[in-house]
């Protein structure tokens, strides 16, 4: 089985269908792919990736405040928000989303180590202002720092397989997008 439009193996398919396939794509009502960068889903990235962790109300660790990982995907990315006080955010094409304070024992868990291991993966990643969405099949990795943001990018099926230094941080993003979805539905 081949990932969409490039021959990637199926790890990569099964990493997009974990992320963005657990809380379902929308479309619109042509079946036309919704805009990526469309309304809340928009002002929840700006606001994260201009913000600090002063304006989010959490204590730096190592420097760090927060990490975004970004699916990019042909419905358009799905990004994944974890603050170091445990909360996290998701927020998928055709406004699907989830947020979750912190409230939630598994969840901060999974958010408190996405941000544990992405500071560890800090040498990865470059300085950087650039904040264009990725590419299909590509992951960005945002680390939201006092210094500023720093990103690294990998194709999302070298990520999947685990052996990609970034991998870590790709599957434990995933990990907390379950979490995140059981906690909205009820699951403690």
């Amino acid at each position: 089985m081949k990932a969409p439009g490039g021959g990637a193996p199926a790890a990569a398919a099964r990493a997009v269908c974990l992320i963005i396939g657990l809380l379902g794509c929308h479309k619109t009502t042509s079946g036309a792919p919704t805009h990526p960068d469309a309304g809340v889903r928009q002002g929840l990235r700006e606001d994260i990736l201009r913000g600090s962790a002063a304006r989010f109300h959490v204590t730096s660790q190592s420097g760090m405040w927060g990490v975004m990982v970004e699916l990019g995907a042909p419905e358009g990315p799905a990004t994944l928000v974890a603050l170091v006080d445990g909360s996290a955010r998701l927020a998928l094409p055709g406004g699907v989303g989830v947020i979750a304070d912190g409230g939630h024992a598994r969840v901060r868990a999974g958010a408190a180590r996405l941000c544990e291991l992405a500071t560890k993966a800090k040498g990865l990643t470059t300085p950087t202002d650039d904040f264009r969405w990725p590419k299909e099949g590509w992951v960005r990795i945002f680390l939201l720092t006092d210094d500023g943001v720093r990103v690294a990018e990998a194709e999302a099926n070298r990520l999947d397989d685990g052996r990609h230094p970034l991998s870590p941080v790709f599957l434990v993003g995933n990990d907390l997008v379950t979490k995140l979805r059981l906690a909205s539905a009820g699951t403690p």
